[in-house]
């Protein structure tokens, strides 16, 4: 997804700032004021910066300073996190980022199993295409790590009916079932939808989406094809045959993009066919949609 790096760190700084408060940390905060486009996971992105913003406020002693900040470095967006505590030996510097044991890591990292926070951050740095290293002038002279990712070119501007969407996905509260098996997935789907207001929920298999869409029917089902034991496709028809099944908007979320593909999707009884990754915008107008169809006949398969 696009994402705005500063609302990824905003985020991220809001859920530590109570941590920074217990411990009576000055925490500042420094933001690029234009946005700075980066394309990743917020969740997973929100963890890498809400990492360093722990252990910073594990290793600053009471009454320290934990800067944040976020600007554009050439073609890199870029955060950086400082703090006035502990520091590193130049020996940690170069291996702090590793899986290393208990009894093999530096006394500064024992104290509180720094290694394990940042060899994560390290893995989903880069998965994100990005890099990270840290920085210390020394024992008692604080740290600082510094974390880069690629700069997407500036975001258009939207049109007014994409605009309208977005706006609409945001007013009418929907209650959504996200079908999807491979977990990291729905539960980042589902951030992004809760963020919005949306109620959601996630069911693994096919079993437990057809219990959950009986209990409560959702609004809308985000429902995965490629799904082991009972697929999208028998999904769809046993969520019709429910009681309130008619009224669910059913949208197919498939790699295939096919006009064979979207006509199977439609004779199953889906209502819309969207192709992974699924477009941001494209998700907006869909959430948009389904708030304002006064019945399932309104919903056309795109």
């Amino acid at each position: 997804l696009r994402l705005d790096l500063r609302d990824v760190v905003r985020r991220a700084v809001e859920a530590n700032r109570p941590l920074m408060e217990q411990n009576a940390h000055r925490l500042h905060v420094r933001l690029e004021p234009e946005p700075l486009w980066v394309e990743g996971d917020e969740t997973r992105l929100a963890q890498v910066v809400g990492n360093l913003l722990m252990n910073a406020a594990k290793f600053t002693p009471s009454g320290g300073t934990v800067e944040v900040s976020v600007r554009a470095t050439g073609d890199r967006a870029e955060v950086r996190v400082r703090d006035t505590g502990v520091g590193l030996v130049p020996e940690a510097l170069d291996r702090i980022f590793d899986l290393f044991s208990q009894e093999d890591a530096p006394l500064d990292c024992q104290q509180g199993r720094l290694g394990l926070g940042l060899t994560l951050v390290k893995r989903l740095v880069e998965l994100h295409g990005g890099t990270v290293e840290a920085r210390s002038a020394g024992r008692g002279c604080g740290s600082e790590f510094v974390v880069r990712f690629p700069l997407l070119p500036p975001a258009l501007p939207l049109d007014a009916t994409l605009a309208e969407d977005r706006a609409a996905s945001r007013c009418a509260r929907l209650r959504v079932l996200i079908v999807e098996d491979n977990i990291d997935a729905a539960e980042s789907l589902a951030a992004l939808l809760a963020r919005d207001s949306h109620e959601v929920r996630i069911a693994p298999d096919g079993i437990t989406a057809l219990r959950l869409a009986q209990a409560a029917p959702p609004d809308l089902a985000l429902v995965d094809i490629g799904l082991p034991e009972m697929s999208g496709y028998e999904i769809v028809r046993e969520m019709r045959a429910l009681p309130e099944g008619q009224r669910i908007a059913v949208v197919a979320i498939t790699g295939y993009g096919r006009e064979e593909d979207r006509e199977r999707s439609r004779a199953a009884g889906f209502d819309q066919h969207l192709v992974k990754p699924v477009d941001l915008d494209t998700l907006h107008a869909l959430l948009a949609q389904v708030g304002k169809a006064g019945s399932p006949r309104e919903r056309t398969l795109r």
